[in-house]
């Protein structure tokens, strides 16, 4: 294992290296609210947190991170909409001069950096959801390190 790499629990004991039993488990408050007044990131949140409440990794405690998938996701659309219609170069200002790509190319291409990013955090994608695991039984908090094991 590569030096300062992060490891799971099962991991670490595997190798003699300590699991951390007694990592923190959120306060179950339900499902978090939307703290967004915009209808688009609205719909995303709506759409986004039953699927995540169904793999039983949600917590109210990930509101903002949540929140701000969604404001990704809404942005990435919009820059996608704008340059549907200026296209993905455009005119320079001086006559003469090569055309540049369009700002909102580097932009939306960094919003789907963070979407990824946070999707994974969430199990969103295939490969986040091969790795999730989740007691089926006892409740999160009386799991204790059989919970962290099984991660």
């Amino acid at each position: 294992m590569p030096a300062g790499k992060p490891q799971k629990g099962r991991l670490k004991l595997i190798t003699g290296m300590p699991a951390n039993t007694d990592a923190p488990i959120p306060d179950d408050d339900g499902l978090p609210y939307c703290p967004s007044g915009d209808p688009q990131v609205q719909a995303i949140w709506d759409d986004v947190v039953p699927q995540v409440s169904r793999m039983r990794i949600l917590s109210a405690a990930d509101r903002d991170l949540l929140h701000t998938y969604c404001e990704a996701v809404v942005q990435y659309r919009r820059c996608g909409d704008v340059l549907a219609r200026e296209g993905m170069f455009i005119k320079p200002i001086h006559e003469g001069s090569a055309s540049v790509a369009h700002p909102l190319v580097r932009t939306q291409s960094e919003l789907a950096k963070t979407m990824q990013r946070l999707a994974t955090e969430f199990g969103l994608t295939p490969a986040a959801r091969s790795k999730i695991k989740v007691g089926d039984s006892a409740p999160a908090q009386s799991q204790g390190a059989a919970r962290l094991l099984s991660s």
